[in-house]
C-alpha cells in the first residue's frame, strides 16, 4: 500500500506555507515599493538638478529682488536640453511628471533652493502674492529729479541730494537716512541719524590713520554691528567694499575727490561715510568745484553741526567733517562722531512714505 499525507499533515504544510507568505509577501511588496518611491526620489532629484543648472545658466529670469518665488516647467527644461526628451513618468503611479519645478531663496542659507511641485506652474503664480521690493517703492515714491532737494542720478546710483530729502526709514526702531541705491545690485545703502563720539586712536602713541586698523572699525564691526538684531544681520551685506581714499588731494573740486575715493579699499560689514559720498550730496555749487571753499556749506543733509569721522585719510592725518560742516584734518588723536554706515540686501520691503513723520518702515519679509 502507498502511503499519502494524512489531512493533519496537509493543513499543517499548508500553514506553514501561510505563514511563510504573510512574512515574505508584506516584505516584497515593502521592497517594491521602497524601490519605487527611490527610483522617484532620484527622479525629482535630476529634474531640481536640471532647474538648477537652468537657473545658473539663465539669472535673468529669476527675481533680482530674492523675493519672489520662480517657476519652472519640465518642458521648458526638455527644450531648452536640460532634461532628456521624452515622456517622465513617476515610478510610484506610472503617470507622466508634467510639473512646476519651485525656485526660492534661503535667505538663511543666501542661496536658491529647487522643489518640484506636481501643481501647474501658472497655478503656483496665481495663489502667490507678488511682493514689491524696498527699492521699487522707493523709486516709485520719489522721481528723480535735476534740482532742488530729491534723488538724482549719478552714474550707476540714485543719490538724495540737498537739505530735506524724503530719505528718512526706521529700522528696528531706530531712525536711518537713506544715502543711495544701486542700480546695478539694487542694494540700498543707509546711515545712521545719530551718532556716537568715539575717538579715532585707542593708542595715542601709534600713528597710523588707516580706517582698517583705527579703534573705529573694530567698534563698528564688533560693537556696534553685535546691536543688530539677527534679522537685521541676516538682511545687510556682509563684507561690503568700502573705499578708503588713502592718498593726498591736490585739487578740491568733486571729480578729484572721487579719484582719491577709489584709490583703495577695504571690505567690512559696516563702513562710514567717504568724503565723496559727503561732497556729492550738498548741493551748493562751491563744495562741487571746491570742497575746501569757506562758502562750501549747507544744502546738505549729512552736515550735523558736530565733528563727523569719514573713511578717508592720508598717511598720518585722519579726515573729518567740522561743526560747520566744512571737511578738516587732524594729525592727532580726537573725539568725533561715528555715523554708522552699512548696504541693505535687494530682500527687503518697506512701508510709508520716507518723510521725517512717515519714514519708510523696513520689514524682513524676503
Amino acid at each position: 500500500m502507498k502511503k499519502g499525507f494524512t489531512l493533519i499533515e496537509v493543513l499543517a504544510s499548508f500553514s506553514i506555507i501561510l505563514i511563510l507568505m504573510m512574512i515574505i509577501v508584506p516584505v516584497v511588496v515593502s521592497q517594491i515599493k521602497k524601490s519605487k518611491q527611490t527610483a522617484l526620489t532620484t527622479q525629482i532629484s535630476l529634474i531640481e538638478k536640471a532647474a538648477s543648472d537652468y537657473a545658473i545658466e539663465h539669472p535673468e529670469k529669476l527675481d533680482e529682488y530674492n523675493l519672489n518665488d520662480n517657476y519652472v516647467t519640465i518642458s521648458e527644461l526638455q527644450s531648452l536640453n536640460y532634461l532628456s526628451k521624452g515622456t517622465i513618468k513617476n515610478p510610484v503611479t506610472k503617470k507622466k511628471m508634467d510639473g512646476c519645478v519651485v525656485i526660492s531663496y534661503d535667505n538663511e542659507k543666501s542661496n536658491y533652493q529647487y522643489t518640484y511641485k506636481d501643481d501647474n506652474c501658472n497655478s503656483l503664480k496665481i495663489r502667490t502674492t507678488k511682493l514689491i521690493s524696498a527699492y521699487e517703492v522707493i523709486l516709485s515714491n520719489e522721481p528723480v529729479v535735476t534740482s532742488d532737494d530729491g534723488l538724482y542720478e549719478i552714474d550707476d546710483e540714485y543719490v538724495y541730494r540737498g537739505m530735506t530729502p524724503n530719505n528718512y526709514i526706521n529700522i528696528d526702531n531706530t531712525m536711518y537716512r537713506i544715502l543711495s541705491l544701486n542700480k546695478l545690485t539694487k542694494t540700498i545703502k543707509v546711515i545712521k541719524d545719530s551718532g556716537d563720539t568715539k575717538i579715532w586712536q585707542e593708542n595715542p602713541n601709534k600713528q597710523d590713520y588707516n580706517f582698517r586698523t583705527s579703534s573705529i572699525y573694530t567698534y563698528l564691526n564688533t560693537n556696534f554691528y553685535q546691536t543688530l538684531s539677527e534679522s537685521l544681520q541676516k538682511h545687510v551685506l556682509s563684507n561690503a567694499t568700502w573705499y578708503t581714499g588713502i592718498g593726498e588731494y591736490k585739487e578740491a573740486n568733486l571729480v578729484a575727490l572721487k579719484s582719491i575715493n577709489q584709490l583703495s579699499s577695504i571690505n567690512a560689514n559696516v563702513g562710514l561715510l567717504s568724503a565723496y559720498e559727503y561732497v556729492r550730496v550738498s548741493l551748493n555749487e562751491s563744495c562741487q568745484n571746491n570742497f575746501l571753499d569757506s562758502n562750501c556749506t549747507g544744502k546738505n543733509y549729512l552736515s550735523k553741526g558736530k565733528k563727523m569721522w569719514l573713511l578717508n585719510s592720508e598717511t598720518s592725518k585722519v579726515w573729518l567733517v567740522n561743526e560747520n560742516g566744512k571737511i578738516e584734518e587732524t594729525n592727532s588723536p580726537s573725539t568725533a562722531s561715528v555715523y554708522p554706515v552699512y548696504t541693505l540686501k535687494p530682500n527687503i520691503m518697506v512701508t510709508g512714505l520716507g518723510t521725517k513723520e512717515k519714514p519708510y518702515v523696513l520689514n524682513y519679509l524676503g
